[in-house]
């Protein structure tokens, strides 16, 4: 069944981006329980052995939990966190840096968000100088290098990062046609409406108004990196490699919340200038990086796309010995959950793992198959978390194969994978197979596995890395029927008419018309910077990081982006759900994505 014909790249008249509406709505009334039975596609004539599930009476949009629990690993044993195994990177590779402006428009960022820390009393009033201007660039990530090793409650760092260094500056992606124009919907609060201190929810969307004081000339220079006018944050992100093809895109989701806040007067009068550094996933040099930027003086590192050297700076204690807030990370490796200033945003990929598996056992999955990237730490540990998952619930992994991304082709690999799985021409061995890979690998197993069966299995999986248009439109007839689960509310019918989903489509196609909106690490992206920047709503004027912190210990953030996220001081796992969707791709071509209806389910050993 087509559910959507090529994304479009043609204005703003429908954020489903070339979804037949109409006809989507029709087809699924009268075939909706017909396709929520059909979660394992016939391949070549072969019917799955094992039982399916009716899963169109497990519908739950509003991110409840999964059905029923199997025997699973206890929590906490994840994958055993030692060090990372060596990998390569282009160290000569020139950095990336982009300060976020404002520009023009007048979409008005607008919610509620409740004083955290220092800031003390109801505090109410309106947005006072507003501020307009184009994005500038910075040429250095020098300036000042004064730290802030604790809680960042002194007034210390840059005023701004200093211009006079010797680095080349360039943005990191053309704006593109700006086809779209945004409403309020599904915008952040930054300016709150000042409720006292302590916890309380977070929304994307509503009204408010900005806590008194809240304008330039009020505010003090509070805490490393901020200023009366300014909040200097950094972010390693990835523009080439292996990870290109997954997280290229991620800084555009963030410069869309950037410049929204900033074109409407920052946040209490304060502007939000990020800066960005390529590191190519590149473990060592992301450490590296991200130490300058502590030794630099910024405020804060939201997102960080680049997850490797992230892990290896919270591995090496920078982030907890610097007290720098990271914040709205993508959850690609454990060690982002284990660290008390960082809050992910993304369901991990162990969980996401772990989920995928037990679907499939509640499906009649009885022998497994999983590809994984073993170089990159995502893939170690998804593997690991799979595998102790089907073994806890009585299922036998005939197939574990791991695999070196940036190779031209894997043909003894796949070989020994469909040996493994007992694959031939006329069906699989292997009930439940995942690929653990990102894009630009994914396509070549598909190269190096162009006979009937070879490389899937007779339900194929993929991890949320695999969640683009892009490499769904590549794989084609390959892919056809292939589950993908995300821990987000992607633009896919019904949900893509969710006000909060259809505004981030909006707002990441003013930023790039063209811009694959259905990437899931670019839409995590977003919605990490939105939850950074209600962080530092709830803590102005008087910004500081140990507020940042306090308030995001406690915060419960609701949007039409993914289910509720609740951090707590002892619980960084705020996402622990995801939901699948399929491939619909015949005649050679992609179709479009169809929701399975599973709802929202939830880690099983968390």
């Amino acid at each position: 069944m087509q559910t959507n014909g090529s994304p479009s790249t043609q204005g703003p008249q429908s954020v489903s981006a070339g979804y037949k509406t109409a006809v989507i709505f029709v087809v699924g009334a009268l075939f909706g329980a017909v396709a929520a039975v059909e979660v394992f596609p016939d391949r070549g004539g072969q019917q799955p052995n094992f039982a399916l599930m009716d899963v169109s009476g497990a519908t739950n949009q509003g991110g409840g939990q999964g059905n029923g629990q199997a025997a699973a690993p206890a929590p906490g044993s994840d994958f055993d966190q030692g060090d990372d195994s060596d990998f390569t990177g282009d160290s000569d590779q020139d950095e990336m840096i982009v300060v976020e402006g404002g520009g023009d428009g007048s979409t008005a960022p607008s919610g509620d968000g409740s004083q955290q820390g220092s800031q003390q009393g109801s505090q109410q009033g309106s947005q006072q100088g507003s501020q307009s201007g184009s994005d500038t660039t910075s040429t250095s990530e020098g300036g000042q290098t004064s730290t802030d090793p604790g809680s960042g409650d002194t007034a210390s760092g840059p005023s701004a990062p200093d211009s006079s260094g010797d680095d080349s500056s360039s943005s990191d992606d053309s704006s593109g046609d700006d086809t779209s124009q945004g409403t309020n919907s599904g915008s952040v609060d930054v300016t709150g409406d000042g409720s006292g201190s302590g916890g309380g929810s977070a929304s994307g969307s509503g009204g408010g108004g900005a806590p008194s004081g809240c304008k330039p000339s009020a505010n003090d220079n509070v805490s490393t990196g901020v200023t009366a006018d300014t909040i200097n944050v950094a972010s390693t992100v990835v523009s080439d490699g292996a990870g290109a093809s997954l997280l290229s895109s991620s800084p555009v989701g963030m410069r869309a919340v950037l410049n929204k806040v900033n074109r409407d007067g920052g946040v209490c009068g304060r502007r939000i200038e990020l800066k960005t550094v390529n590191d190519s996933w590149d473990a060592a040099k992301g450490q590296q990086t991200i130490k300058r930027f502590i030794e630099d003086g910024y405020f804060a590192l939201p997102v960080v796309p680049s997850s490797e050297g992230l892990g290896q700076a919270i591995l090496a204690g920078d982030i907890k010995n610097a007290g720098i807030p990271v914040v709205g990370t993508d959850g690609m490796r454990i060690d982002q959950y284990n660290d008390p200033w960082v809050w992910p945003v993304a369901t991990a990929t162990v969980s996401t793992m772990r989920i995928i598996a037990k679907h499939a056992y509640d499906n009649g999955a009885r022998t497994f198959g999983i590809v994984w990237d073993n170089r990159f730490r995502f893939g170690l540990e998804g593997a690991d978390a799979f595998k102790k998952q089907v073994q806890a619930m009585g299922g036998t992994v005939k197939a574990d194969v791991p695999i070196e991304p940036d190779r031209t082709s894997y043909g003894s690999e796949a070989t020994s994978f469909n040996n493994a799985c007992d694959n031939t021409s006329s069906g699989s061995g292997c009930d439940a197979v995942v690929l653990l890979l990102v894009p630009s690998t994914a396509e070549t197993w598909k190269g190096s596995n162009s006979g009937a069966n070879a490389g899937r299995g007779k339900a194929t999986y993929g991890h949320q890395t695999l969640f683009t248009d892009d490499f769904a439109t590549m794989c084609r007839d390959w892919c056809n029927g292939m589950m993908v689960f995300t821990g987000y509310n992607p633009p896919i019918p019904p949900l893509d008419k969710k006000a909060g989903v259809a505004q981030y489509v909006q707002d990441v196609r003013s930023e790039r018309s063209g811009i694959d909106f259905r990437n899931q690490f670019l839409q995590g992206a977003y919605l990490g910077m939105q939850v950074f920047v209600e962080s530092v709503a709830r803590c102005s004027p008087n910004v500081n990081r140990a507020c940042v912190q306090q308030a995001l210990n406690s915060m419960d953030y609701q949007s039409d982006l993914a289910s509720t996220l609740s951090w707590r001081a002892n619980s960084r796992h705020a996402n622990k759900t995801a939901q699948g969707f399929r491939v619909e791709a015949t005649g050679g071509s992609f179709n479009g994505w169809q929701y399975m209806q599973t709802g929202f389910l939830k880690d099983p050993a968390l």
